[in-house]
């Protein structure tokens, strides 16, 4: 059975998705990775309080399954978030966040915190605790005006500064892990 470090290892290894340069393309080109498809984000669902964000990052899927989650603010950045369970010294719940930022930063920047990628604690990380990821959703999604500007250039671009007026998501569908691996192989 495929482990979850497989395939974050597999996504930064496959270059075709290392290489995406501008966000909108990031959900689109994983969605597409991991299911064998594109997917859709019918159903999306605006965070407008904490219990929102637990919805959001909630994974319904055994230790042997992911899935890919789209997250959109306005003004317009989208990133991925890739939920896994870890069988190490955290075992537990844990996720994988990706993205791109157009004309600053394409995938592999972001993984490799190059560039103009965020390169401080809150760039790129193998695994994010469940509680990291809601620190960081919740202050780009909840926090105050200023708040969400540090979160803004913290999380997605240091050069760059805006407050997040909305966040939205959508979950794709829990997948197995030896499929996706496939798939991600076939892509």
């Amino acid at each position: 059975m495929a482990t979850g470090p497989e395939l974050i290892d597999a996504i930064k290894a496959k270059h075709k998705l290392t290489s995406v340069n501008n966000c909108p393309g990031v959900p689109v080109a994983f969605g597409h990775a991991l299911y064998g498809s594109v997917q859709n984000d019918i159903g999306q669902t605006t965070i407008e309080s904490q219990l929102d964000i637990n919805k959001a990052i909630g994974f319904s899927g055994s230790n042997g399954e992911t899935a890919v989650y789209h997250f959109e603010t306005k003004p317009t950045h989208h990133f991925v978030v890739v939920p896994w369970y870890d069988h190490g010294a955290n075992h537990g719940q844990v996720y994988s966040v990706f993205m791109a930022y157009e004309q600053n930063y394409d995938v592999d920047d972001y993984i490799k915190k190059t560039g103009k990628a965020p390169n401080g604690a809150n760039g790129y990380r193998d695994f994010w605790t469940i509680q990291q990821l809601m620190t960081m959703l919740g202050a780009i999604a909840l926090g105050s005006d200023e708040d969400k500007e540090a979160a803004w250039r913290d999380y997605f671009a240091p050069q760059d500064v805006h407050a997040a007026t909305s966040m939205t998501y959508c979950k794709y569908a829990v997948k197995k892990l030896d499929t996706a691996l496939t798939n991600i192989g076939r892509y």
